[in-house]
């Protein structure tokens, strides 16, 4: 944080998001973790299962073809703080 911040003047806060088919699964704002931290927070069990829910259906009306995101099982994201 420092070293970004102030030693190599980038501005901002770090950020990562999964996404499954346009929709956020998990996301993490800010730095200091590891690789692996990362990766167990944005493939936890909870993410997955919400990643999971979210389906792809093909629209019908004559004015789109783009595809449609449901939540088949309307699990609401959770924000955690670890």
């Amino acid at each position: 944080h420092d070293f970004a911040f102030k030693e190599i003047g980038i501005p901002g806060t770090p950020t990562t998001m999964r996404l499954k088919n346009g929709k956020v699964v998990s996301a993490w704002i800010g730095g200091e973790k590891t690789g692996q931290e990362f990766y167990d927070f944005l493939f936890s069990a909870d993410a997955n299962k919400l990643a999971d829910s979210y389906t792809i259906k093909k629209t019908v009306s004559s004015d789109t073809s783009n595809p449609v995101i449901t939540n088949n099982q309307n699990i609401e994201p959770t924000v955690k703080h670890i």
